[in-house]
């Protein structure tokens, strides 16, 4: 395992965690995988007092549009969808810029503009799904770990229609490449939504067996083992949403939730919230009386979501 896959220890924030609860425990990144719309963070429509451009009828009419327009309409319609739902907009419009943007083909209806935004840190970064009709603007914002359209816009049927593939950092504690969620999202009429049962070949793939790896100067063996569980949870987790094994991974979740370690503990936590059986329900309420604060609210937590969902 290179060094390189082991960034720095980033907190991008912390939720409700006690004071009492370890270093290692306060480091953990809140990311919820088991979130029903993730990576899919909200979706509006405005209407605008007047478009910046016209909107395009062919690539030849997008080609044509500077890159000025673009921002000019992306910022005005997140002002007004935020002015809509109740937030004062920023009157110096986002605070993000339009990194890079493109004019594509999703469905039988007009072009739509997929602009990759960036809030200030590459850790939030948007992909955002807009198409405009008359003075009406109808949009998605993904989130994204990364962003580069050349390489997550498929056109997996080849038909000219395209997908966009986005990868989802679990980044319990280091961002590296190995606890990746993929989904496939497809758009249709202005509704942007995970597909990726549609295309298991495409993964494929991500199902093959994981390489092992040793100890060098730069990873422990504790380090290793968390990746190589993030890497196995990924797994289990396109075994449920591509092929329907809804209980992938149970049998690991049950191993993992012995484990002294935080991050594989809270994926054990993750599994027993995605799967709808009783091994799992009962793995939460043991969880849910750890020793640890944080484990016992991160599996209350899961427990309530989970009732939720039924």
């Amino acid at each position: 395992m290179k060094a390189g896959r082991c960034i720095a220890l980033v907190v991008l924030y912390i939720l409700g965690i006690s004071h009492s609860a370890s270093a290692q425990e306060q480091n953990i990144f809140f990311f919820r995988p088991n979130h029903p719309k993730w990576p899919i963070t909200s979706r509006w429509s405005v209407t605008l007092k007047e478009l910046p451009f016209s909107w395009p009828r062919n690539q030849h009419e997008a080609s044509q549009i500077p890159k000025q327009k673009i921002v000019s309409l992306v910022t005005g319609a997140e002002n007004a969808a935020q002015s809509d739902s109740g937030y004062d907009p920023d009157p110096n419009g986002m605070r993000q810029d339009v990194e890079s943007y493109v004019f594509t083909t999703f469905d039988s209806g007009p072009l739509y503009l997929v602009a990759t935004t960036d809030d200030g840190s590459t850790w939030f970064q948007y992909i955002n799904v807009i198409r405009c009709e008359k003075r009406t603007c109808y949009g998605t914002e993904i989130h994204s770990d990364a962003v580069d359209l050349e390489k997550q816009l498929l056109d997996l049927k080849k038909d000219g229609r395209h997908q966009i593939l986005v990868e989802e950092c679990l980044c319990l504690i280091h961002a590296h490449e190995e606890g990746l969620l993929p989904y496939v999202l497809e758009v249709s009429h202005n509704e942007v939504k995970d597909s990726s049962a549609r295309y298991p070949d495409f993964f494929k793939p991500r199902l093959l067996p994981i390489p092992p790896d040793v100890p060098n100067q730069w990873n422990s063996q504790d380090m290793i083992d968390d990746w190589r569980a993030e890497a196995v949870y990924a797994q289990h987790d396109i075994e449920r949403r591509v092929f329907g094994k809804r209980d992938a991974g149970l049998s690991d979740a049950l191993q993992w939730e012995q484990s002294k370690s935080t991050v594989i503990k809270s994926l054990a936590i993750s599994t027993f919230e995605a799967i709808d059986a009783p091994q799992a329900d009962t793995g939460l309420q043991r969880l849910s009386q750890s020793d640890s604060p944080y484990m016992r609210m991160k599996a209350q937590d899961a427990i309530a979501r989970k009732q939720l969902r039924r």
